[in-house]
């Protein structure tokens, strides 16, 4: 069963917090460019979920429901792909995570065969490990796959709750964590990464948070709860480092990537809701370059790939044109209220929910204030099932995004 995630969340009380504010060295990466669509041809995708970044640039992603691992260049041209459904060697049953070694060969989650394949750098298959089950060496959906400076292999292991250690050849060495909500414990893990020092981090997905582990599985520390402020996640994907001591975190469904120090202090954000250029729609693998310059992140839901740099941007800066996003929309699908999160500059603005025929169905008049979130609650009740759009409007300019309404 792969690890499919939920539109509908329980919701748990967040612990209260504090949070250092970023600095302007923390400022967020400017978006640079995005390349995919969904489909089945070359450099299209249905779900992509994790990115790999060779040490000449190129790019791998993991083409989820289509299977197969795609690679390009560092500007986003398809180079060449492989993998098909199935379960004989070097093809997938809906590959997840993904990771390179110290000579570039490719390792990725294949999920539903419940095991690690290894590839060269072109896709020639090389070996596999991993069976179904839960004793030693078993996996049960393995999702993310990290490697650390001696070759040790460290995979999420999602369904059996637990970090499992392999060998570079992928002999069994370890496993750690149990069903929980305890230090050491988890519920659902799905990503894994390692620093230069060999510290494991983890993203505890459906406990909303990161872990931090030594090399061998001993606990260390833990940052997160369920909540959108800074520092807090609703499902934790994927964790990774940029070589300068930061953890960047994918926070799907805050559609925004979180950036840590390697002790778990807020740095900084980026990302809001929709599929405008550096909006995100579920966002799940994520890569951050060794120079700490570079974020690729797998938009997940926008079946795409978007390309972030610091100290770089493709459009002006333009510091006095307000700041307008929906944030996040939940639950979507929606049976009857929702409730919308937006922001904007100080004045008012107009929240309509607009049908495929672009009819404004519900709308609302609000007061805004620059740079604080306003959640605002509508009844769809009385709408036919169907696509619709939340549309918001502020002098002119404009952003929004999909609803789906069900019955």
């Amino acid at each position: 069963m792969r690890p499919r995630t939920s539109c509908f969340v329980v919701l748990a009380c967040a612990l209260a917090a504090s949070f250092a504010l970023p600095s302007r060295a923390d400022a967020p990466p400017s978006y640079v460019l995005t390349f995919g669509s969904l489909g089945t041809g070359p450099g299209q995708f249905n779900l992509p979920t994790d990115i790999a970044v060779a040490a000449n640039g190129d790019v791998y992603v993991v083409d989820g429901d289509n299977h197969r691992i795609q690679k390009f260049d560092a500007s986003g041209n398809f180079l060449f792909m492989w993998g098909s459904l199935g379960s004989d060697p070097g093809k997938f049953n809906y590959p997840t995570g993904i990771c390179i070694d110290s000579v570039g060969n490719v390792l990725v989650g294949d999920t539903d065969n419940n095991r690690i394949q290894k590839f060269t750098a072109g896709g020639t298959f090389l070996s596999t490990f991993g069976t179904l089950g839960s004793g030693n060496g078993q996996l049960r959906a393995p999702t993310g796959v990290a490697i650390d400076r001696s070759g040790n292999i460290f995979v999420a292991d999602y369904h059996n709750n637990r970090v499992d250690k392999f060998s570079s050849a992928g002999a069994y060495i370890t496993k750690w964590g149990t069903t929980g909500t305890g230090n050491g414990q988890f519920h659902e893990p799905y990503g894994v990464t390692v620093d230069p020092d060999g510290f494991v981090y983890v993203a505890d997905k459906n406990n909303n948070r990161v872990q931090k582990f030594t090399n061998s599985g001993v606990f260390v520390t833990k940052w997160g709860d369920w909540g959108q402020d800074p520092g807090l996640f609703d499902e934790p994907q994927v964790c990774q480092l940029d070589g300068l001591g930061h953890v960047y975190v994918s926070d799907k469904f805050n559609n925004r990537i979180q950036k840590f120090t390697l002790q778990g202090a807020f740095l900084s954000e980026f990302g809001t809701l929709g599929d405008g250029d550096g909006q995100f729609d579920s966002p799940e693998g994520m890569r951050v370059d060794g120079t700490g310059s570079v974020v690729w992140v797998a938009d997940w839901m926008n079946h795409r790939i978007e390309k972030f740099a610091y100290g770089s941007s493709s459009v002006p800066d333009l510091p006095h044109a307000p700041a307008i996003a929906i944030q996040s929309v939940r639950p979507n699908p929606v049976r009857g209220a929702t409730t919308i999160r937006v922001t904007a500059a100080s004045g008012p603005a107009r929240l309509s929910i607009v049908d495929v025929a672009g009819r404004s169905r519900l709308d609302r008049v609000l007061t805004l204030t620059d740079g604080v979130a306003q959640a605002v609650t509508f009844d769809l009740s009385t709408l036919e099932p169907g696509l619709y759009f939340a549309s918001l409007d502020q002098r002119g300019i404009r952003t929004g995004t999909r609803i789906a309404v069900v019955r």
